[in-house]
């Protein structure tokens, strides 16, 4: 973690990943009671933004897509926290965002939740990699009837071999864990079949060595 160079006027600190863990990062927010934007590139071109008010976590947006509610704010940042190649810097945010009203998340909170989906995503991990495995109807079909849930009907429909499994608990509304735990169900009963496309394929030119 670094002072600010002068080409990055107004941010307060800056930093490499590789260096630096994110939850790291977090903390020490919290711990100060920081206000600013926590803005991440990681070594594949993604980049995401953090906004945070007293140390507590206000809103997130990755890619460009800001996350709506709670339950959406808290899974971009856990997804943030598996990033460990990049870079970060915390720069000073629009007093308009401070003033206004609004929930917040304690980072305490989200770390703990970090640790209970890391376990969860190990279980599932022989069946379903990521969020980003794309689930896709079998060929040969279950080898017995088998009796689904509701929740298992709906993933099937959405499994379109293109949408990946965070993409099916979006358009479902449903939990990412949730549909993970159903497709993880699928497959082992035959109905289902999972490829890995990750997002994160092809490292920058920049970051193939270093992060600086």
């Amino acid at each position: 973690m670094s002072a600010p160079s002068t080409e990055s006027r107004g941010t307060l600190i800056e930093g490499s990943l590789r260096e630096v863990a994110l939850a790291d990062v977090l903390q020490l927010l919290d711990l100060g009671r920081k206000t600013g934007v926590l803005c991440v590139t990681n070594a594949f071109g993604r980049a995401a933004r953090v906004t945070l008010v007293n140390g507590r976590v206000r809103d997130a947006s990755v890619d460009g897509a800001l996350a709506r509610g709670e339950r959406q704010v808290r899974d971009v940042v856990i997804e943030l926290l598996g990033w460990s190649a990049g870079r970060f810097a915390v720069e000073p945010v629009d007093p308009e965002v401070v003033r206004a009203r609004g929930a917040s998340i304690g980072v305490d909170s989200v770390l703990m939740e970090a640790a209970r989906q890391a376990d969860e995503w190990e279980r599932l991990g022989d069946r379903v990699p990521g969020a980003h495995a794309v689930p896709r109807l079998s060929t040969g079909g279950g080898a017995a009837p088998v009796a689904l849930a509701p929740e298992e009907w709906e993933v099937l429909a959405y499994a379109d071999g293109v949408s990946d499994v965070r993409a099916m608990a979006a358009r479902a509304g449903r939990d990412l864990l949730a549909v993970a735990g159903a497709v993880h169900r699928l497959v082992g009963e035959g109905l289902l079949s999972v490829t890995s496309t990750p997002i994160e394929a092809v490292p920058l030119d920049g970051e193939r060595s270093s992060d600086s």
